[in-house]
């Protein structure tokens, strides 16, 4: 079982090596970036995904100064639209988080240890700790006589398998659903099917034809996704996100796609199991209203 998981990018630019430059991916990274920063840091998040968004709601908690810099004003907009994403950061604004559009040119540094980050306009923002929010890569470096895709990962077959006998889960696999050929960055995802690649390994021969579930917290707050929509015709929103009360369905010709939802666990609990079998947008809405009510 190749189960290696994802590779912090570091984008290409200089000051990447300065003392003070962090990427999260495991716990000692994250110990590290803790001890590293106070009430008086001034740190400088590079992108707005999912684990720059959660580190900033984090490190706010602990009255860090956070600013986000992100080509895109709006953060988790590819994943949520507009709506959703601009909620998102109206909330880390409240909270004082700061957001710079613009693109890094460089990271600048006194001493060995960074001082700021560089825009392409020219602005220069101050910064004693920067993370490298920037994606991740499949740790697939040291494969030689498999083929990868574009992205770097493995195409696996529907039970996981990617050779005779070799099995791939996690950050690495790309495989086969109704709707084409899928992989997902999330530690969810990597437990659910390292448990059907075992299965595999010894000969049970189930499919992975889980729905996709992740979820991100922010400011303490849970906000759940079912399903995958790289894009949709349909978007339907019920609830309030004022409240932190509210589903979002994503439809794809009329056929549900995927689900966003806050504070309606049950709900998604629900749909872990309907969503096994294909359901219409008209069924997902008469869902979402009995369950607001």
């Amino acid at each position: 079982l190749i189960a290696t998981g994802g590779i912090p990018q570091r984008p290409d630019f200089s000051g990447k090596a300065l003392f003070g430059v962090h990427v999260l991916r495991s716990l000692e990274q994250a110990a590290t970036l803790l001890q590293e920063v106070d009430e008086t840091s001034q740190l400088v998040i590079v992108g707005n995904s999912f684990i720059g968004m959660e580190l900033a709601s984090a490190l706010r908690a602990k009255k860090v100064s956070v600013q986000i810099i992100a080509p895109d004003a709006l953060p988790f907009k590819k994943q949520f639209g507009e709506q959703i994403a601009r909620y998102f950061r109206e909330l880390h604004e409240e909270n004082g988080v700061e957001f710079i559009e613009g693109e890094v040119a460089s990271l600048q540094g006194e001493n060995g240890h960074v001082s700021g980050v560089e825009l392409k306009n020219g602005r220069v923002v101050p910064a004693n700790a920067v993370l490298l929010a920037t994606g991740v890569a499949p740790g697939t470096g040291f494969i030689h006589d498999i083929p990868l895709n574009d992205d770097g990962s493995l195409t696996a077959s529907e039970q996981l398998e990617i050779a005779a006998n070799i099995w791939s889960a996690g950050d690495i696999a790309t495989w086969p659903t109704a709707s084409g050929p899928l992989r997902i960055e999330h530690w969810r995802v990597a437990q659910q099917q390292g448990r059907v690649a075992a299965k595999n390994m010894l000969g049970r021969g189930e499919k992975f034809d889980r729905v996709p579930f992740f979820w991100t917290a922010q400011f303490g707050t849970r906000y759940e996704y079912l399903g995958h929509a790289k894009e949709w015709d349909d978007f339907r929103l019920f609830g309030s996100l004022k409240e932190k009360t509210f589903v979002a369905l994503y439809g794809q010709r009329g056929q549900l796609a995927a689900v966003a939802s806050c504070g309606l666990y049950t709900f998604t609990a629900e749909l872990v199991r309907r969503m096994q079998q294909p359901m219409t947008m008209a069924e997902g809405e008469a869902l979402a209203r009995k369950t607001l009510g």
